[in-house]
């Protein structure tokens, strides 16, 4: 498959709503935790709006992990840019990204509905990762744009 300029429409917004999710998980997580340890400690099964919201979001993280994978497969994307290590390393960056995209909701799952109480411990550990890949992506991104000038985030960019 020869590479495009750009991602596609629907690469593009696929990424940015995965992104705008992130950002509703990241700051429902204390709600959910506060909600698990209720239920340990105490049996309490009363959750709040946060927990609902924390995992509809993991759920739909998932469900579009899934679809963004096929769309890997299915649609050319543009090539990376650089060589040698730096591509090496977006590479890397990206395949993290994708692995925590599905880890991460996989173990919240296995923890809430399975009560696979190690499964947390797996999920907090990969949302420390996710973060760390995610401000790599996000660095990387302005580095080809504000030092290398490469006009590396116009290929995500909806016009």
């Amino acid at each position: 498959m020869a590479h495009p300029e750009k991602f596609s429409k629907p690469q593009i917004i696929l990424h940015w709503l995965m992104f705008l999710l992130f950002f509703a998980s990241f700051f429902s997580h204390d709600a959910i935790k506060d909600s698990y340890r209720a239920f340990v400690r105490e049996g309490v099964t009363d959750v709040g709006v946060g927990t609902r919201i924390h995992v509809i979001v993991g759920i739909v993280i998932l469900a579009l992990a899934v679809v963004r994978i096929v769309m890997r497969f299915t649609r050319p994307a543009p090539s990376e840019m650089g060589s040698g290590a730096q591509a090496l390393l977006a590479k890397a960056v990206k395949l993290g990204l994708y692995v925590v995209m599905i880890t991460i909701p996989l173990s919240g799952i296995a923890v809430w509905f399975g009560g696979i109480r190690d499964a947390g411990e797996v999920h907090e550990v990969m949302f420390t990762l996710g973060l760390g890949l995610l401000g790599l992506h996000i660095l990387g991104a302005l580095v080809h744009q504000f030092v290398f000038k490469d006009n590396l985030m116009a290929r995500m960019k909806l016009r």
